[in-house]
């Protein structure tokens, strides 16, 4: 459950549309919780969680593949570069079925 897709609340099942008045919010403050929104920096937590868990529990360079949807993917990107979570639409789009290799690094405010 740590992967799957950030909580839109009252956008659910709603036009895609309306994600923009969120990320707009999240942009100045990754705590924001428009609509009922799962925070992004709650989606950031849950899904880096998750990575710092296998990362203890793998071997050593183990190649993990991870598959979730595109606002928990660009959010988790952001715990791999060391960012705010607000800052998850400043990073470049993820592509349907894209693979990326990442490194964790901690997380800077």
């Amino acid at each position: 459950t740590e992967l799957r897709e950030r909580r839109f609340g009252q956008l659910e099942a709603g036009p895609d549309s309306r994600y923009p008045e969120v990320w707009v919010k999240d942009k100045v403050d990754c705590g924001a919780r428009p609509f009922g929104v799962e925070a992004a920096e709650a989606v950031q937590k849950r899904t880096s969680k998750l990575v710092a868990q296998l990362d203890r529990n793998l071997p050593d360079g183990a190649d993990v593949v991870l598959v979730s949807h595109g606002d928990a993917l660009q959010i988790l990107q952001t715990a791999f570069l060391g960012l705010s979570p607000k800052k998850h639409r400043e990073l470049p789009h993820l592509d349907r079925a894209e693979l990326r290799e990442l490194t964790l690094k901690p997380v800077k405010g």
